[in-house]
């Protein structure tokens, strides 16, 4: 693989995992992963890190702090 190739995958890599670009990329980004040992690594590793964010970062916020916001924002739009 060409250093381009892989910095052009590589930059692409959030884009793929999150659904935001377009198929014939997301083919040209498969396709380079399937040949790229190194670059799917990286996939591989930031595949996982979005995971374990996503599972761990699940709290929910406090009524308080809820209500707190919503008159913030009422107190905003209403000067």
């Amino acid at each position: 693989m060409t250093k381009k190739s892989c910095d052009d995958a590589i930059t692409k890599i959030y884009g793929y995992l999150d659904g935001e670009i377009s198929p014939m990329k997301r083919v040209m980004v498969r396709l380079h992963l399937r040949r790229c040992s190194g670059c799917g690594n990286a996939f591989s590793f930031e595949r996982r890190l979005q995971i374990v964010i996503r599972q761990r970062c699940q709290e929910e916020v406090p009524a308080s702090v809820m209500a707190k916001l919503r008159e913030i924002v009422a107190d905003e739009q209403n000067p």
